[in-house]
């Protein structure tokens, strides 16, 4: 769904899900979405309906993911706090180690990028250490996950929980953190265009 296809009414798809929340609140704000009322509609807590037209469908947490058989419980990064300290030693055998998403190739990495400069008085200081310390930006949640598990990378930080957890969940050399200080949470957003073609069967 685009603007420019919501200007024209060109048919679109019968249903569309994203996690850019935000740009769905623009398009439905902007008249490109139709209403829908259901008994399954009317059971989302307030918070996930949008005037009827948005729905929040899933509750994602951004965790830090580690390697078990690598890292140490003494130091395994339960906040930011903990992570930079495991960057900032000269020397660290963290350095070139911890991973995150590229904000220029992951919409969802650009998304926690930004919440967490706005949220975090430690962002500054995060981003300081992981240029310091070589932390490698990279594409998507399945590759930095596998990477942690063979031991390329120790620790990955703000990887989308429901990937980690599934993949911890078939491999004992994956564990996952909630960080303490904080924890973004990402709500993937459901809409029916205006010009859908098959809107009852969305």
């Amino acid at each position: 769904m685009s603007a420019e296809a919501c200007r024209t009414g060109a048919p679109e798809a019968d249903l569309l899900m994203s996690s850019a929340v935000d740009q769905l609140v623009k398009l439905v704000n902007d008249g490109c979405a139709q209403p829908h009322r259901s008994l399954q509609t009317e059971a989302l807590p307030p918070s996930a309906n949008w005037r009827d037209e948005l729905f929040g469908v899933t509750w994602e947490p951004a965790v830090i993911v580690y390697n078990a058989d690598l890292v140490p419980p003494a130091e395994v990064p339960r906040s930011r706090f903990d992570l930079i300290d495991l960057l900032r030693p000269e020397g660290s055998r963290y350095a070139g180690r911890v991973a995150t998403y590229d904000i220029e190739a992951s919409g969802v990495g650009y998304l926690f990028a930004f919440v967490d400069s706005q949220q975090a008085t430690t962002f500054g200081s995060l981003i300081e250490a992981f240029g310091r310390s070589g932390a490698v930006a990279t594409c998507c949640s399945a590759e930095i996950i596998e990477a942690v598990a063979t031991g390329r990378y120790l620790v990955a930080y703000n990887v989308l929980g429901s990937y980690a957890l599934a993949q911890a969940a078939r491999d004992p050399r994956i564990s996952v953190v909630a960080p303490e200080d904080y924890t973004l949470v990402l709500r993937r957003g459901v809409v029916i265009p205006r010009a859908a073609r098959s809107a009852e069967a969305a």
